[in-house]
């Protein structure tokens, strides 16, 4: 690569580090991490994911095991979602991803699988 395409990709980064979603996005981060609570919830959302994966494993689609950690899962999921805090992480979260999304299609949406001199003849 070249020092000017070096240059351009850190003055990237930087510009992307400093926008006020990204800084939004990392500020709420913190504040999810360091809130007993939604830890809490989280982790029973994750236990909630595991009994449904076991109940799986273990009986049909339709039995009344894995409709039962079903429900505990969509519970479990919905108190976690329903929490203020995560709820502002998630918009946060749907902003800087569209920043990348569209860094990722000014960069490369014009390139296609066979641009790279490859002759696939």
């Amino acid at each position: 690569m070249t020092n000017n395409l070096m240059n351009k990709l850190d003055e990237l980064k930087c510009a992307i580090e400093q926008d006020s979603s990204v800084l939004e996005l990392e500020r709420l981060n913190k504040l999810i991490n360091a809130d007993e609570n939604i830890m809490r919830l989280a982790y029973q959302k994750d236990m909630a994911v595991l009994a449904y994966e076991d109940a799986l494993k273990h009986y049909t689609k339709d039995s009344l095991e894995v409709g039962t950690a079903q429900k505990s899962l969509y519970e479990a999921k919905l108190a976690l979602d329903s929490n203020p805090l995560v709820m502002q992480y998630n918009d946060a979260y749907k902003k800087v991803k569209a920043i990348y999304a569209s860094i990722n299609k000014e960069l490369f949406g014009s390139m296609s699988i066979h641009s790279c001199g490859e002759n696939h003849d």
